[in-house]
């Protein structure tokens, strides 16, 4: 069977689709065609051999056209340079590897998502945030450094929107808390370098004026100065 053709698929064949419009070679589809499902999905692309292979789009949804995903696939996975859309207004742009968000991609959050109306720039591994990025949201935070499966972790640098008093905080990060050495410096010139934990000012740290020299210095708990040192 080549060239082309149409495959009507029986209720009981495994691949549970209902109809395939497109080229054949030697019995498989390949070259350009149309593969449908029982439940809505809609593949429009290229295969090769037998699978979805080349630039294709693959709708999820019959009744939400905007449910898709555009770009490259490689044995009917997602593999390659694509776009992912989502039925809530999320949107991915940037690598796949075996069906998984892999590689460097942008990610714009959408106002419905629980992460709130942000885009992250950056790295991805099994779908996750891993590795270096950037994260801009909307109410004028910004954080560029180390990412571990979603959260801050590693060194970064945290950006405070223009009203905030803070104007930035330099240092480590564990699970999207400050954790471990730190600075944190204000718009008007102060600045703190010690232990954060929490968030906080956690253990030994100085206070300094915003012209350089030592405020106060000590231990810190929970962001209050619990025993000065001379």
């Amino acid at each position: 069977m080549d060239g082309f053709g149409v495959f009507t698929f029986s209720r009981d064949h495994p691949f549970n689709a209902s109809l395939y419009t497109g080229q054949f070679k030697q019995g498989l589809k390949h070259g350009n065609g149309t593969f449908m499902w029982t439940d809505g999905k809609r593949y429009v692309g290229h295969f090769e051999d037998g699978y979805r292979s080349g630039f294709g789009v693959l709708y999820f949804n019959k009744q939400q056209q905007s449910e898709r995903y555009e770009g490259n696939f490689l044995k009917s996975k997602l593999h390659g340079k694509g776009t992912l859309y989502w039925r809530n207004g999320d949107i991915y742009e940037g690598s796949f590897v075996n069906d998984l968000i892999d590689g460097f991609g942008v990610f714009t959050f959408s106002k419905k998502n629980v992460y709130g109306n942000k885009k992250y720039s950056g790295y991805f591994k099994d779908n996750q945030m891993n590795g270096n990025g950037t994260m801009i949201s909307n109410d004028g935070y910004k954080y560029v450094g180390m990412f571990k499966n979603n959260f801050r972790h590693g060194f970064g640098i945290l950006y405070y929107p223009e009203q905030d008093l803070r104007d930035r905080y330099e240092g480590y990060h564990e699970k999207g808390f400050f954790e471990g050495q730190g600075r944190m410096y204000g718009k008007d010139g102060t600045f703190y370098v010690g232990h954060f934990s929490e968030d906080l000012p956690n253990g030994f740290g100085i206070e300094y004026t915003a012209q350089g020299s030592v405020h106060m210095k000590g231990m810190w708990n929970n962001g209050r100065l619990a025993f000065a040192w001379k």
